[in-house]
């Protein structure tokens, strides 16, 4: 195998998250090719309605309707800041090696998650895309959805790189999970 000189970490605020950047870090310490590039993508996703202040929602819904779209400008702007927050509380706490250029992408979420990602990812293809695992089933997703159909991105980002990227995908589980029967 050719050594890895072009990785995609995919990562948001999770424990799941944190692990597959120390796995990536892990790799990274044992890479022989002096410079690699890396990546690090945090997904900006707006909040849905129902986590926004009471106050804020008739106003949103209103200029949602017509057309008037600063409401939710305002709220990717935040959602984007909150992505950079957390890629850099992770290279604060878990700095890359000096031989590591790394590159920080906070896209907005447009739609899926794993749609944007890939659609960042875009033609410049990695040697390997590290995300992280929550661990959940299908059903469980299914369950964690019901009745909060506003929320983005909700089910599996790793199930879907891995079934829909055209690159070699790891997941990275943490020692507590269990694989499914």
């Amino acid at each position: 195998m050719a050594p890895l000189s072009n990785l995609v970490v995919c990562v948001d605020a999770s424990a799941h998250s944190e692990q597959a950047w120390l796995w990536t870090l892990r790799l990274l310490s044992a890479a022989t090719k002096p410079v690699v590039a890396v990546r690090l993508i945090c997904v900006a996703v707006a909040p849905p309605l129902d986590l926004m202040d009471d106050a804020d929602v008739p106003w949103v819904i209103a200029s949602r309707l017509s057309g008037d779209d600063r409401q939710a400008k305002e709220a990717e702007k935040l959602a984007v800041e909150a992505a950079s927050v957390v890629l850099r509380d992770l290279l604060e706490q878990h700095p890359p090696p000096k031989h590591a250029r790394v590159q920080l992408l906070t896209p907005m979420a447009a739609g899926n998650i794993g749609e944007t990602i890939c659609a960042v990812v875009g033609g410049d293809a990695p040697d390997l895309c590290v995300c992280g695992a929550r661990g959940l089933s299908a059903f469980k997703r299914f369950l964690a959805g019901v009745g909060d159909a506003l929320l983005i991105g909700l089910g599996s980002v790793s199930d879907y790189l891995v079934h829909h990227a055209s690159y070699p995908v790891c997941v990275v589980k943490t020692a507590a999970q269990k694989p499914e029967a």
